[in-house]
């Protein structure tokens, strides 16, 4: 059910730089789909009806079911026509194929007279939502002219059907005032949207600006300190801030500003980290990550964690000029499930070091993190050091 879903959504989704283009288009689609439906299923009762009953008569049957097939193929076209060229022509065709639809539909009594004047509703309340507001005012005039050439031309009535005339342009300032107010209720929701966006970009370029004014202090603080245990822990704060830092500077730069592009992130953060390291001549670093978005509830945390494990591969992975790799994968296993796995070959934890129970605070702090984002971590020690941490969070590939 969910692949039908997604190709049906696949089918009706236009992408488009103007979002006004793009919501014309992808309301056109839907309409096209549901004429496509309503069109088959004509097509389906009349192949079902004509062979059966003898009674009716077999010129207006093939009329009828021409008209079917010329509208399934004028739907088609239209269909191609706001995919690949341009929605309001789309739009401006299949007003025009409703028209002709409703005046083809019925016997020419009716269509002016009768059952068939219901036909003209439907492109005229579709469009001022397909085009301007005004456009139901054009599509009533040419609905008007069609029920007064057949009823001046075709009938030889005196006069047209001034009542259905007059409904058709009542329905027409109907659906002007709807999509006229519409449209003033998207562009105060745009206004206020960009008003909301510009504020939340000025708190994340805030809260950068405070965490790296924090980073600074540790930093001014650590240079009065003589001791080299205190020393790294203040260094250890400075760069587990930074980090945090580097996370909102990512989110006042993206266009989101609640999510996060995790590849571009760790690419920039790590090389910088990794260049200015002592060990990048002899460890090799690898970075698959996929081209994924995540959202800052769940992108902080991994920052951090990957800091801890990236920083202690630096400091304690390789010692005595040992050479070997650092590689860091990150995997989208479903909808809602993420994979981080960080390994290297290195020296390894020591072998009196429990994962699950130690207190040393980078470990402890990981685990913490995990959790956090409704994940789990785990360790395995072989050749290599290997962490897992699989977590549930939003996002989505790019």
């Amino acid at each position: 059910m969910r692949e039908i879903f997604d190709k049906l959504s696949n089918i009706i989704d236009m992408p488009s730089a103007d979002p006004e283009d793009a919501r014309r288009r992808k309301l056109l689609n839907v309409m096209l789909l549901a004429a496509a439906a309503i069109t088959v299923s004509m097509l389906v009762v009349f192949l079902i009806v004509a062979p059966m009953d003898m009674a009716l008569e077999q010129g207006p049957l093939r009329l009828l079911g021409l008209s079917i097939l010329v509208t399934l193929l004028g739907i088609g076209i239209i269909y191609l026509v706001n995919r690949f060229v341009s929605g309001e022509l789309a739009s401006i065709l299949f007003l025009l194929l409703l028209v002709a639809v409703a005046s083809l539909f019925d016997k020419p009594e009716l269509v002016v007279e009768g059952r068939g004047l219901l036909m003209f509703v439907i492109p005229i309340l579709a469009a001022s939502f397909l085009l301007k507001p005004w456009a139901s005012f054009a599509v009533a005039g040419l609905s008007s002219l069609v029920i007064a050439v057949i009823s001046l031309f075709i009938l030889h009535h005196p006069m047209p059907n001034v009542p259905a005339i007059m409904v058709f342009f009542m329905l027409a300032l109907v659906s002007w005032l709807s999509a006229h107010n519409l449209e003033q209720a998207q562009k105060n929701l745009q206004k206020e949207l960009k008003e909301k966006i510009t504020l939340l970009s000025e708190i994340h370029h805030r809260v950068k600006n405070s965490l790296q004014i924090v980073a600074s202090l540790l930093n001014l603080q650590s240079r009065q300190v003589e001791d080299e245990q205190v020393l790294d822990m203040f260094q250890q704060s400075r760069d587990r801030i930074r980090m945090m830092a580097s996370v909102y500077e990512k989110l006042y730069r993206s266009q989101g500003f609640s999510q996060i592009d995790l590849k571009d992130y760790l690419e920039d953060v790590l090389d910088y980290m990794y260049r200015s390291s002592d060990i990048k001549n002899r460890v090799e670093l690898e970075l698959d990550v996929k081209d994924v978005v995540i959202g800052l509830d769940d992108a902080i945390p991994l920052a951090l964690i990957v800091n801890e494990l990236f920083t202690n591969s630096l400091k304690h992975a390789f010692p005595n000029n040992r050479k070997g790799q650092i590689k860091i994968y990150f995997n989208q296993l479903d909808h809602q499930k993420y994979q981080l796995i960080y390994r290297d070959n290195g020296v390894g934890l020591p072998d009196h070091v429990d994962f699950e129970t130690t207190q040393t605070l980078g470990l402890h702090l990981i685990k913490n993190l995990a959790n956090q984002i409704e994940g789990e971590a785990t360790l395995e020690q072989n050749e290599w050091a290997t962490f897992k941490i699989e977590f549930r969070g939003y996002g989505s590939v790019k």
